[in-house]
């Protein structure tokens, strides 16, 4: 996969990955901003603000037959937004390369905010917000970032609160957007069957907003070393697990490292956690992992869904996977299951543009280049990942989560679980 980076002079900062074998294009615009740029009373603004950027621009204001023309041109779109980055993209054939960029281009950097779209996404935000309470999987993770993340913005949801949302104006939404939404505070990335050449005169002649204010200090996380579970009462049949080893910043050079641990630890069926929580014993109806890293910290999390009589032993037998990587007991098979597993996925982006997107390796990669402000090379990374010994894996992780959080949420019908779990989680040690 060829990849070539450039500096436009007018400020766009490009990065183009060549995908001949593709019939697709994938373009994407990533912002530097997310729940953690907010202040108190925007919370859920970088969100709200996605949502706004559909809602008409200058020379698109007609938000329905954008939307017709979009699908007519065979193109697709979505957006996300996180605690330190918000993603525009579009997937579409490469013949209609044009159209689609002119759309987003004029969407993400010229919206209208038409004052009755406000009105009606402040409504849609707060269902959301409802609808949230309602999802345990969204109530677990949301109290888990609340405890484990205390006294710093990347405890509040990317969603934000209803008493926030709901005095959103339509001048914040303009000062938010003014302050964050420039090219200077932006990706521009593009994969699949398009020459660079061709991207660049797509992109050069643009004229977009400057940054004209020195960036936002980024919020540093208050570390306080605890060990926790924290229980949310609901009326649901299982209990949904979610545990939480803080330590694990997008900045760190070692990375790759501490996502081959998370391989080894819970991804696949050949995994610690799986044939510990499935094969072994049939303690969990469902086992997740995922490492979540953002500027300021990070952490390891570990989903599981199991029933009232096999929780306990779930989530013990959980900690007793993450400890075995903390303690250095990783077979060789384990060790090349997870190495070779970690690079398909890397070497599946050769083969689609889709991860380009929405989700993906490669989308982490280009977020980690973003926030870290360090050049990501993908053949380097792949380097790193073939030359990693388990003396490696086992060094990083260690150093990891040395002076680390360990947090677990807990949504289920009976509060005498907690007590249980609370048990489980005092009496751990890493040794």
């Amino acid at each position: 996969m060829k990849i070539q980076r450039k500096k436009l002079k007018n400020g766009i900062q490009l990065i183009h990955y060549y995908l001949p074998a593709t019939q697709s294009v994938t373009f994407t615009i990533l912002c530097n901003v997310g729940s953690s740029s907010e202040s108190i009373k925007e919370n859920g603004m970088a969100h709200f603000l996605e949502h706004m950027v559909f809602e008409g621009s200058k020379k698109y204001p007609n938000i329905q037959k954008t939307h017709f023309d979009l699908e007519k041109y065979g193109i697709i779109e979505n957006a996300w937004t996180l605690k330190n980055v918000t993603s525009y993209w579009m997937k579409m054939p490469v013949s209609n390369i044009k159209k689609g960029l002119t759309i987003l281009v004029d969407r993400v950097f010229f919206p209208l905010f038409p004052k009755l779209s406000i009105k009606k996404q402040i409504q849609i935000v707060l269902e959301e917000i409802k609808m949230g309470k309602d999802n345990p999987e969204k109530v677990v993770w949301l109290n888990l970032q609340k405890h484990l993340f205390r006294e710093s913005k990347l405890s509040h949801p990317v969603i934000g609160y209803e008493k926030t949302v709901g005095n959103f104006t339509r001048r914040m939404v303009q000062t938010f957007h003014s302050k964050h939404y420039h090219v200077d505070n932006t990706i521009f990335w593009i994969g699949g069957n398009i020459s660079f050449r061709k991207t660049v005169r797509l992109l050069e002649n643009l004229t977009l907003p400057r940054n004209k204010k020195k960036t936002m200090r980024k919020p540093r996380v208050q570390k306080k070393q605890s060990r926790f579970s924290y229980f949310v009462k609901k009326d649901i049949n299982a209990y949904h697990t979610y545990l939480g080893v803080s330590g694990f910043g997008i900045t760190r050079d070692n990375l790759e490292y501490l996502l081959l641990a998370q391989y080894i630890i819970g991804v696949g069926r050949g995994s610690k956690l799986y044939q510990a929580l499935k094969v072994q014993q049939p303690l969990a109806s469902e086992i997740d992992t995922e490492l979540i890293s953002f500027v300021e910290d990070g952490l390891l999390l570990c989903v599981v869904v199991s029933e009232e009589k096999r929780i306990s032993k779930a989530i013990g037998a959980t900690l007793n996977q993450i400890k075995s990587i903390y303690n250095g007991n990783i077979l060789d098979n384990e060790f090349e299951r997870g190495k070779n597993l970690l690079l398909a996925d890397f070497l599946s982006m050769q083969e689609s543009s889709e991860q380009f997107g929405y989700t993906g390796s490669l989308l982490n990669l280009i977020r980690r280049e973003m926030l870290s402000k360090k050049k990501m090379d993908y053949d380097k990374v792949l380097d790193q990942i073939r030359n990693a010994t388990k003396k490696d894996v086992i060094h990083a992780f260690r150093h990891a989560v040395k002076k680390s959080n360990l947090v677990s949420s807990v949504v289920g019908p009976d509060t005498k679980t907690n007590t249980k779990i609370k048990s489980i989680m005092k009496n751990f040690s890493w040794n």
